[in-house]
C-alpha cells in the first residue's frame, strides 16, 4: 500500500511540477526545484486534494514543502 502511494505522490508531483519521476528524490524541496514556484504549488495541492479525496487545511498547506513532508502529511491524513 505504502509504496502505491509514494508512486502515485511522485507521479501528482511529476505532472504538478512538470519535472520527471526519476528526478524527484526524498531531498526534493521547493528551496531547490525551480519549478516548485506558487502557481504549481497551487496547482499541486489541487491534483492531490482530487486525487486522495480530502482536503487540506492551512498548517497542512504550510508542511508541503517537500516531497518527504507531503508524504509525512498525506500518509497521516489517510490513516486517521
Amino acid at each position: 500500500m505504502k509504496n502505491k502511494i509514494d508512486s502515485k505522490i511522485k507521479i501528482i508531483i511529476s505532472k504538478s511540477l512538470k519535472i520527471s519521476q526519476k528526478s524527484i528524490k526524498l531531498n526534493l524541496r521547493a528551496s531547490n526545484c525551480k519549478n516548485w514556484d506558487s502557481l504549481n504549488f497551487l496547482t499541486l495541492i489541487s491534483n492531490l486534494e482530487k486525487n486522495f479525496k480530502i482536503k487540506f487545511n492551512y498548517k497542512e498547506m504550510i508542511m508541503l514543502d517537500s516531497y518527504k513532508n507531503i508524504i509525512k502529511v498525506l500518509n497521516n491524513k489517510i490513516n486517521k
